[in-house]
C-alpha cells in the first residue's frame, strides 16, 4: 500500500494510469486528510537521487539474506521462485474471483492510471484505479510485501522497510465510488530509489475483497501501517472478507553497482 497507501523503498504510505517516461516517475499527487471514517492514500514518490525514504503504498518486509541462498540473475533461489509463483496465482486467483463475482453481482476491477515504471536504484511507480459493482460498503486490500536493499559491499542498507503484512480499505457509497482519491487514482504502489552502489530486490501482492462490515469496528485506523498514508488499515487480519474479487502483484530486481544501473521486473 498510499493506496491510496503508502508503499516505498528507498535509500522511501496501497501502493493502491497515465503513461510515465522510463526514468521519470509521475507528477506527485496532492495531500489529502483522512476525513471519510476509512479511507487509504499512498504517500508521494521520492525522487531515485533522494536519501532513504518510508515505503508506500502497500509494502513488504525486509527480508534478509541467508548465507547458504544463492544469486540467481540478481535474486536469491527463493525471490526468483517467487517471482515465478507470483504470476500464476495471481491468474488463477482472478478466474475465481472473476467467478464469484458473476455469481453474486459484486466485482471489483483496476485501471492503471500511470506506469507501471521501473526507474534507477530501485525506484518504482504504478497508480491505479479501483471500481467495482458493489454498494454501500468498503473496499479492503491484502498486501504482502519482501524487500532486501544492499550496498556494494553486501552490507543491509540502513533505513525505514516496508510493513511485511497489512490491510487497508476505502468506503464505497450507494452509487458505487469509492473514496478516497486523488483524480483517477485510488491506490499507488510505490517503492523508493536507494541511490547508486546499491543492489536489491522487491515484490508486492495485493488481494482485493469487498465487504460490508465497517472496517472501523475491527480496528482498522490510519497509521495502523504506515505505508497505507490517510487510509484505514489494520495489521490484524480481519474477519468475514470471504473470497478475492481481484489479485494485483510487481516485482522488481535492481542493480546499480556498475557502470549502468539496472532495475528489471513485471506487474499485473
Amino acid at each position: 500500500m498510499r493506496s491510496l497507501s503508502r508503499k516505498q523503498e528507498e535509500s522511501t504510505p496501497i501502493q493502491h494510469h497515465e503513461d510515465a517516461s522510463a526514468n521519470t516517475a509521475p507528477s506527485s499527487p496532492p495531500q489529502l486528510h483522512h476525513s471519510f471514517g476509512q479511507l487509504p492514500l499512498h504517500a508521494p514518490p521520492i525522487a531515485s537521487s533522494s536519501p532513504a525514504p518510508a515505503p508506500v503504498g502497500g509494502l513488504a518486509p525486509g527480508i534478509e539474506q541467508d548465507s547458504a541462498d544463492t544469486f540467481i540473475g540478481g535474486k536469491t533461489f527463493g525471490e526468483a521462485v517467487g517471482d515465478i509463483a507470483r504470476p500464476v496465482g495471481t491468474t488463477l486467483g482472478n478466474i475465481v474471483g472473476s467467478t464469484v463475482g458473476a455469481l453474486t453481482g459484486v466485482s471489483i476491477s483496476s485501471t492503471t492510471n500511470a506506469g507501471p515504471t521501473w526507474n534507477d536504484h530501485g525506484h518504482f511507480d504504478w497508480r491505479v484505479g479501483f471500481s467495482t459493482t458493489g454498494a454501500n460498503g468498503w473496499i479492503v486490500q491484502e498486501i504482502e510485501n519482501t524487500y532486501r536493499a544492499q550496498d556494494d559491499t553486501g552490507a543491509d542498507l540502513a533505513g525505514p522497510v516496508p510493513t511485511p503484512h497489512y490491510w487497508e480499505a476505502w468506503a464505497v457509497d450507494g452509487a458505487s465510488t469509492i473514496t478516497p482519491n486523488v483524480g483517477p487514482n485510488n491506490d499507488y504502489w510505490i517503492r523508493p530509489g536507494h541511490g547508486p552502489n546499491t543492489t536489491g530486490h522487491w515484490s508486492m501482492t495485493g488481494k482485493v475483497f469487498f465487504t460490508t462490515t465497517d472496517p472501523a469496528t475491527q480496528g482498522f485506523a490510519a497509521g495502523n501501517a504506515p505505508d497505507a498514508g490517510i487510509l484505514l488499515s489494520s495489521t490484524t487480519e480481519p474477519a468475514g472478507l470471504g473470497v478475492a474479487r481481484l489479485h494485483r502483484y510487481a516485482q522488481g530486481t535492481w542493480d546499480s553497482t556498475g557502470a549502468t544501473p539496472t532495475h528489471t521486473g513485471s506487474a499485473r
